[in-house]
């Protein structure tokens, strides 16, 4: 419903949408979520130089990259969903490329972030 109401802009950044087992919550498990997102896209912004790579899971991400790469060797397509930017708002899961301008996968945004270093 706040979907509707906040638009798809707001999806990922002020509405988010929380994956749970459990049939309900409570306040505590909800600000738990939050201050994990909170901590995961600080983590990301320093580690992968984007806040919202801690948002997918990552080990799905190499999952991924495996797949795409054992196909290729093999000359066939994979059937996988589509990767969507970091920054896609698309609800309830992205899966539009074209979505957003920001790395769709952690070995792209990896690649595009150089952590700088201390000096020695």
């Amino acid at each position: 419903m706040l979907a509707q109401y906040l638009g798809e802009q707001a999806i990922g950044d002020r509405l988010l949408l929380f994956e749970t087992p459990e049939f309900t919550t409570t306040p505590e498990r909800m600000l738990d979520l939050m201050t994990r997102v909170v901590a995961d896209r600080n983590l990301g912004r320093a580690f992968f130089g984007h806040g919202q790579a801690m948002d997918v899971e990552i080990l799905g991400d190499a999952a991924v990259h495996a797949i795409r790469t054992q196909m290729r060797q093999r000359a066939k397509t994979p059937v996988l969903p589509a990767l969507a930017p970091y920054d896609s708002h698309q609800w309830p899961w992205p899966t539009d490329p074209s979505s957003g301008t920001t790395p769709a996968d952690l070995y792209t945004a990896t690649a595009l972030h150089q952590p700088r270093r201390p000096a020695d």
